[in-house]
C-alpha cells in the first residue's frame, strides 16, 4: 500500500491458520514469508495470545513462570528494608502477569497459577517476618 504511505514487510509477517485451510503455505511461498512464522496453534499479537485453548493455557504457564523466576530471586536477594521487597512485586514483578489476566479466560489463569500463588504468598510472609524481625531492633 504505498500509495497510502505503508510499507509491508513480508519477512515480519505472521500467519495464523486455526482452520489449516488449504493452499495457506502455498499463498505463504509465493508471497515470501518466511515457513517460520506459520502457526496453526496461536500467536501473540500485542502482548495477547491469539489462537487455541492450549496455546493460550502455555501463554499463561510462561508468563507464571517467569514472574516464579523473578519471586525465587528477590527471596534470595538481600535485601534490608521490606518495604523495598514489596515495592519491587508490586511495581515491577507482579505486573508482568496483570496483563495476561485481563485478555485471557479467567478460568485458564486460574487453573495455571496456583504455583504462583504459592510463591506470592510465601514472599509476603517473608517480608512480614522481617518487618517483626526490624521492630525488635
Amino acid at each position: 500500500l504505498p500509495e497510502y504511505g505503508l510499507e509491508l514487510k513480508i519477512q515480519k509477517c505472521k500467519v495464523l491458520d486455526v482452520n489449516k485451510a488449504a493452499g495457506v503455505k502455498k499463498m505463504m511461498e509465493e508471497l515470501g514469508i518466511p515457513s517460520a512464522n506459520y502457526s496453526a496453534d496461536g500467536q501473540i499479537v500485542l502482548g495477547t495470545p491469539t489462537g487455541n485453548r492450549q496455546f493460550s493455557i502455555e501463554f499463561v504457564k510462561n508468563k507464571a513462570s517467569e514472574v516464579e523466576n523473578l519471586i525465587s530471586m528477590l527471596r534470595r536477594k538481600l535485601i534490608q528494608y521490606p518495604n523495598e521487597l514489596l515495592m519491587l512485586l508490586t511495581s515491577c514483578v507482579l505486573p508482568k502477569l496483570t496483563h495476561a489476566t485481563r485478555v485471557v479466560d479467567p478460568a485458564i489463569v486460574v487453573n495455571n497459577t496456583t504455583s504462583l500463588d504459592s510463591a506470592i504468598r510465601q514472599l509476603i510472609l517473608d517480608i512480614l517476618g522481617r518487618n517483626r524481625f526490624m521492630e525488635d531492633v
